[in-house]
């Protein structure tokens, strides 16, 4: 029985991980093509039994998904709680889902009508979207922040961030975003009365395919506006464009178009429609309205009647200043939140950075200590094998030591009796010659010197020569030496046959112009690396040169 439950367990759990496993790729699957088909994305997300959502990622995920779709398929909810645990999940360790949460999270809101919650949350995505390479996404924030400054009389914002919208559009292949911010960007130039610039780029986006017709017609209605109100007016291209809009591209202007529409009538003296749409809409009340039924009448001559409506319009300006000054507070506040998310961004960082540097400071701790102690091990193993070598060598020398003792022996006595003497009188004559204390010596013993020295110090010729001494005297020694260490140069062993030929250091180093110093030390050099080497007669050799 017990056998049975735990298989069954096992089983479970086995199709659980494999459930979670395929609702996983299946996220990921619709991330791919969600921008490109909403509705089919809306779909799959609506088939996925959300029981099976089994962790915090799988719930994030599939929240910010469910609620881009809804964005994407223009269905506004004001539910916050559908992007809530992507909003508790993602940080900004993983950046692209972050700023998209963010970023939909604002649209919730904004859809509920809170544009400064909003306005907070569309602020930091943006503040964390130069991690992103995502341009789109980058253009969306822009683009609706500029609205929302847009919507709230903040025409300079509003063309700043237009502008910058505009530019991550461009970056991206998608056509239609850069068709639709070119003509919202037309608009907001004329917002800021910068009419040469928005004439050019309306003229720019009529020259272009019609994406969406519904856009288009808008962004008509507004180059109507502005062609109705600027200076010089241009009435007629007003009226054709605001036509246009309506008949050909079913577009619904609102009522506020149908007064500057009235006025672009007046100015062409069709004062009968224009009395029509103003008698139509006669209840209707707002700053726009008031202001063109005022210069309506103004051009009629009617100013009893006009000044009122100017005076209603001003009142109605009066609230807008009001409501940009409230969009300043808004912007101090955003401007703190801002400043206070980039500053806990910045203090992410440092802790990072801070456990980074903990990290690899206990990691080339680590490093140094292992590196200290196998250095260590192997010189203690190389002083080890170095130990066992001169055992074995001081072995075999003892053994060879009763043998050759004697024989040593007479070759020391023979060198000390032929060498040493034997040169013992060249030497003298060398120093007496080199010495610079050389008082009154007689003309033939200075010619004599310097006839031996002159043979002697002969680069070219003295190796050999006194090679030849030595190898005669001493049974080939410098020959064997030769064979032995043949990485020694040529100077070390006309040294070495200078030395065992009875010359002192003071004498070698003027006969081969070094110091004395250096003639120490070559001489002390050579006798390490005989006496460290292997060679079965670097005892000879050393006793030649002790």
């Amino acid at each position: 029985m017990k056998r049975i439950t735990t298989l069954f367990f096992i089983t479970l759990i086995t199709l659980l991980c494999a459930c979670t496993s395929q609702v996983a790729k299946k996220l990921d699957q619709i991330e791919t093509y969600i921008r490109q088909h909403p509705d089919s994305a809306l779909a799959q997300l609506r088939s996925i039994d959300t029981n099976n959502l089994d962790s915090k990622a799988l719930k994030a995920h599939y929240s910010l998904l469910y609620s881009t779709a809804l964005d994407k398929n223009y269905i506004d909810t004001t539910d916050v709680s559908v992007i809530q645990p992507a909003v508790d999940y993602y940080d900004d360790g993983d950046i692209e889902h972050y700023i998209q949460t963010y970023y939909y999270l604002g649209r919730i809101q904004q859809n509920a009508g809170n544009n400064t919650a909003a306005m907070l949350s569309y602020t930091t995505a943006l503040d964390n979207s130069t991690k992103s390479e995502d341009y789109l996404l980058k253009g969306m924030l822009h683009s609706i922040i500029a609205i929302l400054y847009s919507s709230g009389y903040n025409s300079e914002q509003a063309l700043y961030h237009g502008e910058k919208a505009y530019s991550c559009f461009l970056k991206t292949t998608d056509s239609r975003a850069q068709w639709i911010q070119l003509g919202a960007l037309a608009d907001y130039y004329g917002r800021n009365r910068n009419i040469t610039e928005a004439d050019s780029l309306y003229k720019r986006y009529m020259s272009m395919a019609v994406l969406d017709t519904n856009v288009y017609a808008k962004s008509l209605f507004q180059y109507a506006r502005m062609l109705a109100s600027r200076k010089p007016t241009s009435p007629e291209k007003s009226i054709e464009i605001f036509n246009l809009a309506k008949t050909k591209y079913n577009g619904k202007p609102k009522i506020e178009d149908y007064f500057f529409y009235a006025y672009a009538l007046e100015q062409i003296n069709k004062t009968s429609e224009a009395n029509y749409i103003l008698n139509k809409f006669q209840s209707f009340n707002s700053a726009s309205s008031n202001y063109y039924r005022y210069r309506i009448l103004r051009r009629r001559g009617n100013l009893s009647e006009a000044l009122p409506y100017l005076e209603a319009s001003v009142t109605r300006q009066d609230s807008i200043i009001i409501s940009n000054l409230h969009q300043s507070l808004e912007f101090v506040q955003k401007a703190y939140f801002s400043q206070k998310a980039q500053f806990e961004s910045e203090r992410r960082e440092v802790t990072k950075t801070r456990l980074w540097l903990i990290l690899t400071l206990i990691t080339m701790l680590i490093c140094v200590i292992l590196a200290t102690w196998y250095r260590t091990r192997q010189n203690l193993l190389d002083k080890l094998e170095r130990i066992n070598s001169l055992k074995e060598d001081a072995e075999k020398q003892l053994l060879l030591l009763n043998d050759s003792e004697e024989k040593d022996n007479i070759i020391r006595k023979d060198y000390l009796s032929k060498y040493k003497n034997h040169y013992q009188l060249l030497n003298n004559l060398c120093a007496a010659y080199l010495s610079p204390a050389r008082i009154d010596p007689k003309e033939k013993i200075f010619r004599e010197v310097e006839t031996i020295l002159k043979d002697i110090a002969d680069d070219k010729e003295h190796p050999s020569r006194a090679e030849i001494i030595v190898n005669k005297e001493q049974d080939n020694l410098l020959l064997r030496l030769r064979e032995d260490f043949p990485s020694f140069s040529e100077n070390d062993f006309k040294l070495i046959a200078l030395s065992i030929m009875g010359f002192e250091a003071k004498t070698i180093s003027l006969l081969m112009n070094y110091t004395v110093k250096t003639v120490y030390g070559k001489r002390d050099r050579i006798k390490r690396r005989i006496a460290s080497s292997k060679v079965k007669a670097r005892q000879e050799y050393l006793s030649f040169l002790s």
